[in-house]
């Protein structure tokens, strides 16, 4: 993720793994170029965000200009 930001000059890039049985998606990595700092081990449940798994699912590229106001991220 950090190597994402530096050639693509992104703030952020995160890494997510599916769980084996679809119902989470797991933080594997996440960068923040800005404070140079690496987080993980969060989880995102298919019960809590069912039009993020939705989008998801349909194997387009999920694409939001503003996560905070795009009800699927």
């Amino acid at each position: 993720s950090e190597r994402v930001c530096a050639v693509s000059q992104a703030s952020r890039a995160c890494l997510w793994r599916l769980s084996t049985d679809g119902r989470s998606l797991m933080l594997e990595d996440s960068f923040e170029a800005e404070r140079k700092g690496h987080t993980s081990d969060a989880t995102l449940l298919r019960e809590e965000m069912p039009a993020l798994f939705a989008r998801l699912s349909t194997g387009e590229p999920l694409l939001a200009a503003d996560a905070a106001k795009d009800r699927a991220t």
